[in-house]
């Protein structure tokens, strides 16, 4: 039995806007401060994108007549430092040569085993410093090189690949006119200058020849665009810092919900948070927040982002951070129609003054032949995640009247329309919220994407945003392999499902440990030594 990971399409329409994030990309500064940002304390600066984050790079080049050939890494035509670390040289369609010394572990303050240095001890030279380690190294331990020019030369380290067997480092030698990737991770500071990345043949003789053409990989799905800089918000001590900006919103954008959301890269966060911020309006207590309490030293990127209602013609949005030490990148902070996720295949925003009032006590009921499992499990995550977010009640009405404010779900309608499997259509307006859906596991969908469409309006109450959603999955089978099985069938694993089922999968694998379950609500199957969960259609017991 195979198991397979699949996602769904991201398709949205979403209409235009005035109403923008100024300097959202930070690439505009004057004296170090970001252009349409206020402070909120010390540490926050404008600091250089190529100083803020490791980066992946990768080049190509043709080996052409020759079967060795030196790469080498630095600084070309101007100053700064540059740290290189993981080096790799792959065939584009076979298995990587060997470098030596590829993550610089080897080697003393001023030299680095293995390759040829500009300046050993001035301009190169590992460097073991716990803040400058690759992403993923121990804290204890891990080096890079760094390579520094203060005057303009240049400066690289280099080691030639693909020596003769029985020569120096007993490899096999590569191959003529064969495509090689170089890739490499690296990271600069005060760069002013090029990247210095070159390849060059090596005769039989050992003398150098000709200088090979490098070129960047062409990727057909290319990373995250960031611009020239980022902001920098840092604490050496106990403190808060941040940046906070003022949207100015036009009567028409105030009858739509928004999204405000930024990228950040958390590399030290000692003992707090960091936070986006809205408040929507001129009242401080409808103020949304969401957060991030643990750093990430690695290449990644994290988003946060919130929802919101307008309550005004400004809105405030607000980055935070709150600890004991703290090193922040952020980027890309983008205001956007508000959103959902996974995101529908139709999605289209009414206006808000078409939304619908979440009372304390709500009515859920409809055209259902009976309770099944599904729709139980439907109706329990529902409750739950309602109660949790907005203190509502779900009570169970059976068929609502037609004036009855309420959720109305119609699972498989006789009305001869063609659906697809699991699919649904929701719509929410001020009196009503109906969920038409071709199956059970179709209103399952519906009612979880429902709860994507909570908002607190800037009165203080809870609604449900003004919309007309269509979704289908793209794919029948949507699973996970495997879901964590070491706390047994406790809570942990029912957390696990419920998770799975919010996401719209409908299949998942787990090890076989001291599991009991009811197979016949479950469909559960036995294969390969693994319990395998046919559906999420019902209860575990």
């Amino acid at each position: 039995m195979r198991f397979f990971l699949a996602v769904v399409s991201l398709v949205v329409a979403t209409g235009a806007s005035a109403a923008t994030v100024e300097n959202g990309n930070f690439d505009s500064a004057r004296d170090g401060r970001p252009v349409g940002w206020e402070r909120l304390g010390p540490g926050a600066t404008v600091k250089p994108f190529a100083s803020a984050a490791w980066k992946a790079g990768e080049m190509v080049f043709n080996s052409a007549e020759y079967t060795v050939f030196r790469v080498s890494l630095g600084i070309h035509g101007g100053t700064g430092t540059v740290w290189f670390d993981n080096v790799r040289v792959d065939e584009s369609t076979s298995s990587n040569l060997v470098i030596v010394n590829p993550s610089f572990e080897e080697g003393d303050a001023n030299t680095l085993s293995g390759w040829g240095q500009d300046g050993a001890g001035e301009r190169s030279f590992r460097d073991g410093s716990v803040w400058t380690r690759f992403p993923g190294q121990d804290h204890r331990w891990g080096a890079s090189a760094r390579v520094t020019s203060a005057d303009g030369n240049r400066t690289r380290i280099w080691q030639d690949v693909g020596r003769e067997e029985g020569k120096e480092h007993p490899f096999y030698p590569g191959e003529p006119n064969t495509d090689y990737v170089l890739s490499f991770q690296w990271r600069a500071e005060n760069l002013d200058g090029d990247l210095y990345v070159e390849a060059q043949g090596v005769r039989p003789d050992g003398e150098l020849g000709r200088t090979l053409p490098v070129r960047p990989l062409s990727r057909s799905f290319p990373p995250e665009q960031f611009g020239k800089s980022v902001a920098e918000l840092s604490l050496s001590a106990p403190g808060e810092t941040g940046l906070s900006q003022v949207l100015v919103l036009s009567p028409a954008d105030r009858q739509r919900a928004w999204r405000v959301s930024a990228l950040v890269r958390i590399p030290r966060l000692e003992k707090g948070s960091v936070a986006l911020s809205v408040e929507p309006g001129p009242k401080s207590e409808a103020a949304l927040v969401t957060e991030i309490t643990q750093e990430d030293d690695s290449f990644f990127w994290q988003e946060l982002s919130v929802n919101f209602v307008p309550g005004g013609a400004e809105a405030r949005i607000a980055i935070r951070i709150k600890a004991d030490a703290a090193l922040v990148y952020v980027d890309n902070v983008t205001l956007a129609p508000a959103a959902v996720t996974p995101t529908p295949k139709q999605l289209e925003w009414l206006l808000l003054d078409e939304s619908f009032p979440i009372p304390e006590k709500l009515a859920v009921g409809g055209e259902v032949s009976a309770v099944s499992p599904v729709i139980g499990s439907a109706i329990r995550l529902f409750s739950e995640s309602l109660k949790e977010r907005t203190g509502a009640v779900v009570v169970s009405e059976g068929q609502l009247g037609a004036d009855e404010p309420g959720v109305e779900l119609v699972v498989a309608p006789r009305d001869g329309a063609e659906r697809e499997p699991e699919s649904y259509s929701l719509r929410v307006s001020r009196d009503r919220v109906k969920i038409i859906s071709a199956d059970e596991r179709g209103a399952l969908y519906g009612l979880m994407t429902l709860l994507e469409l909570i908002q607190r309006a800037p009165s203080g109450g809870s609604i449900f945003l003004a919309a007309s959603i269509d979704d289908a999955p793209d794919l029948a089978f949507r699973g996970v392999f495997p879901v964590p099985s070491h706390a047994g069938a406790g809570r942990l694993f029912h957390q696990v499902i419920d998770r799975l089922a919010r996401l719209r999968f409908n299949a998942a694998a787990f090890g076989v440990q001291a599991f009991e379950y009811e197979s016949g609500r479950f469909g559960v199957s036995w294969d390969n030594g693994f319990w395998a969960a046919g559906t999420l259609d019902g209860e575990i017991s």
